[in-house]
């Protein structure tokens, strides 16, 4: 009687052992389809006074790089003179333009680099003349992302 016990129990064991490795199983396939959401893994923020048609600060891009990395620069100033970022470069690649607004008193742009090189370089802004004032720069480095897409 024992025997056959231990031989009922063998199997249920077995059983159980064999589901979990089947919800394990699905599990895993699963996540592969899941997508993984993006992370924010460094911040720089800067609030400057440039005298000129440039101006630039340091920035650290870490983590694996790759394709699925993203960086953002954004450029709040006041809107006054007329005066605008025409580009921003980060190690000497150009990031595109993806939002670009003005209200009664401010100007805000929004900059994006797919694929940013990692580690610690120049974030560098360049305007369409001198440019004066306070201004307020952030530039924001994730992985896990596509970018935000088609915007003007």
């Amino acid at each position: 009687m024992l025997e056959s016990h231990l031989l009922a129990m063998n199997k249920l064991i077995k059983h159980i052992n064999i589901l979990n490795f089947l919800v394990l199983v699905g599990f895993l396939m699963l996540s592969d389809l899941a997508e993984a959401q993006p992370e924010l893994i460094n911040e720089t923020y800067n609030k400057l006074n440039p005298n000129g048609n440039t101006k630039s600060f340091l920035h650290t891009h870490s983590g694996i790089g790759g394709p699925t990395t993203v960086l953002y620069v954004i450029i709040q100033m006041k809107n006054g003179n007329n005066t605008f970022p025409t580009s921003v470069k980060f190690n000497n690649k150009s990031l595109v333009r993806k939002i670009n607004g003005t209200n009664n008193f401010y100007r805000n742009s929004v900059w994006e680099l797919i694929e940013p090189d990692v580690g610690t370089h120049n974030v560098q802004i360049t305007y369409n003349k001198g440019s004066f004032g306070a201004q307020g720069m952030t530039a924001l480095s994730f992985q896990n992302s596509l970018g935000i897409g088609d915007t003007e």
